[in-house]
């Protein structure tokens, strides 16, 4: 995986700290400091891992870094926050806004998140989605953004460290909203 330039010079920046003995709390926040003010889309295109549907040849696990498809960036550069995408299968548009959701929630406090989807079936698989990417985020970036679930059942997540709440449900009574993706709806 490559990642991004501006994301490397940050990785590159910790190194530098590192070697030259700099203590791990001023290396810590550096890199939260550096990665918060990169644009979400960056984040995600750099901090989260995916399974994608089939293997990738000379990989030896199945999780590889997200890297944003055409629909994605396209939806991305495009989208108002109040979007309806008329969108064919396979897309990668609840993925994608699975990892939307869970950036939100790990670097902005106090967040609601939830995906909804319209049977219960879904719901696990859009969790597990979600849940995968925090626990690689926590082995991957956990030395330098240590974050932890407060809450963690099989449909929701809580970060600690920014109070906000992820939730993947087939409805979302009573709850109020900063960011709502709803799965095929019709």
């Amino acid at each position: 995986m490559s990642f991004t330039p501006t994301f490397q010079a940050i990785l590159t920046e910790c190194e530098r700290l590192d070697q030259s003995k700099a203590p791990k709390s001023k290396i810590r926040e550096y890199f939260q400091t550096s990665v918060s003010q990169l644009s979400p889309f960056e984040r995600i295109n750099n901090l989260y891992r995916i399974r994608p549907k089939r293997p990738v040849v000379g990989q030896s696990s199945r999780l590889v870094f997200f890297s944003a498809n055409t629909i994605q960036s396209t939806f991305w550069q495009s989208h108002t926050n109040r979007d309806l995408i008329l969108k064919m299968r396979q897309g990668g548009v609840t993925t994608f806004s699975c990892l939307v959701a869970l950036d939100l929630c790990l670097w902005s406090h106090g967040i609601n998140a939830a995906i909804m989807a319209h049977v219960r079936d879904n719901v696990q698989k859009f969790f597990r989605i979600t849940k995968t990417a925090f626990t690689q985020f926590q082995k991957d970036w956990g030395d330098l953004y240590p974050v932890h679930n407060a809450i963690d059942n099989v449909s929701e997540l809580q970060i600690a460290e920014t109070g906000s709440f992820l939730s993947v449900c087939t409805e979302a009574k009573g709850l109020t909203l900063d960011f709502l993706h709803i799965s095929e709806a019709a």
